[in-house]
C-alpha cells in the first residue's frame, strides 16, 4: 500500500487518478496535499506483470490538466517501473550470489576438512564408479597395498585378490552393495608385492536424490596383526590335551579348542552360541550355569568336580 485518497485509488484501481484542485476535491480526504500548497494532482499505479509496485506522483502549485498528457505520464509510470523492477532484482541478485558465496566457502571449507581426514586417515579407502573401477585411493592405501594412485586409477580392486575366498563370498558382497545396503566382513587381500595381509571392510553405496548408484566408497582397516595373533592362540589352544571352551556374559559357547571337539564329538561351528542347556541333561546344565554366575560374579579363578 502507498499513499491516501488519490494514490491508494490509483493502486486499488490501477488506473490513473487526475485532480484539477485538491483542496476542493472530496475525494481527497488527507490535509498534506492541501497544506502543501498543490493544487493539482496525477497519481499513475507503477505495474509490473499486472501487479503494483508503487505509484507515481505529480503535483502543481497551478491548476493543470494532467489528465491531457495521461499516455505520456503513463509511459513515464511504465519506464519507471523498469526501472524499480530491475534496481530489486539486482538487490535479489547480489543476496543470491553473497548467499552463493558462503555457501560455497562453507562447502569448500567442509571439503577441504573431509580431504584431509581421508588423506591422513590411518585406513585404507577406496572409491569406485559403479562397475567397481577404481576412481580414488588414499595414502594409506599406497602404504598397504604398494599400489600408487595412479597405478591403481581405472583398475578393478580385484588386482587384491588372494584366491581365498570362493566366488559366493564376492557374489554376497556385490548383492549386498547393488541393493543400496553396506557390507560388511573379513577379507584376506594380496599387495603388489605378493604378500597376503587381512581387512575389515566396510563398502557403502552413494546414491543420488533419484536414487541411482553414483559411487561405491570402501573403507579398510589392516587387521593382519589381530588375525595372525588368532592364529597363534588356535595353535595354541589346540595343542592343549583337554577340552578348552570361552564363552560369553550370557553363558553362550564362542569357541572350544580340537580336544573339546574329539572329546563331545562336536565341532567349534556347532557350538558356536550353544549353551549348556544345549549340551547336557536339565539338572547337569543348571549346576554348570550356576557354577558360571557365580563365577562371572567374583571373578578369579574356579575349580570343581562334575560327573
Amino acid at each position: 500500500k502507498f499513499g491516501d485518497c488519490l494514490c491508494s485509488m490509483a493502486a486499488q484501481s490501477t488506473s490513473p487518478m487526475f485532480s484539477l484542485n485538491v483542496r476542493h476535491d472530496p475525494r481527497c480526504e488527507a490535509g498534506e496535499c492541501k497544506l502543501s500548497g498543490i493544487s493539482s494532482v496525477a497519481c499513475l499505479p507503477m505495474l509490473s506483470r499486472g501487479k503494483v509496485i508503487g505509484g507515481l506522483g505529480l503535483g502543481s502549485e497551478r491548476e493543470r490538466d494532467f489528465s491531457a498528457r495521461e499516455p505520456y505520464l503513463q509511459s513515464l509510470a511504465a519506464v519507471a517501473s523498469t526501472g524499480v523492477v530491475n534496481a530489486l532484482l539486482h538487490q535479489d541478485a547480489l543476496r543470491h550470489a553473497k548467499s552463493l558465496e558462503a555457501e560455497v566457502a562453507a562447502r569448500t571449507e567442509a571439503l577441504t576438512k573431509f580431504r584431509n581426514a581421508v588423506e591422513h586417515s590411518s585406513a585404507s579407502i577406496v572409491i569406485t564408479d559403479p562397475q567397481g573401477c577404481i576412481e580414488y585411493v588414499n595414502p594409506y592405501f599406497t602404504k598397504l597395498t604398494g599400489y600408487t594412485l595412479d597405478e591403481a586409477l581405472g583398475q578393478n580392486p580385484r588386482i587384491l585378490k588372494s584366491g581365498d575366498h570362493d566366488p559366493a563370498f564376492y557374489r554376497d558382497m556385490w548383492s549386498t552393495i547393488l541393493a543400496k545396503e553396506t557390507w560388511r566382513g573379513e577379507i584376506r587381500n594380496r599387495r603388489k608385492d605378493g604378500a597376503l595381509y587381512w581387512e575389515a571392510a566396510t563398502i557403502s553405496p552413494l546414491v543420488d536424490p533419484d536414487g541411482k548408484i553414483t559411487n561405491f566408497v570402501a573403507v579398510k582397516e589392516d587387521i593382519t596383526a589381530r588375525k595372525e595373533q588368532e592364529a597363534f592362540l588356535r595353535t595354541l589352544l589346540d595343542a592343549i590335551p583337554i577340552p578348552v571352551f570361552s564363552k560369553d556374559r550370557l553363558g553362550r559357547y564362542l569357541d572350544v579348542n580340537r580336544a573339546f571337539e574329539d572329546f563331545f564329538g562336536v565341532t567349534r561351528g556347532e557350538m558356536a552360541g550353544k549353551t549348556v542347556f544345549d549340551m547336557h541333561p536339565r539338572n547337569f546344565a543348571q549346576v554348570y550355569y550356576a557354577k558360571d554366575e557365580e563365577l562371572f560374579q567374583r571373578g578369579g579363578m574356579q575349580q570343581y568336580e562334575s560327573k
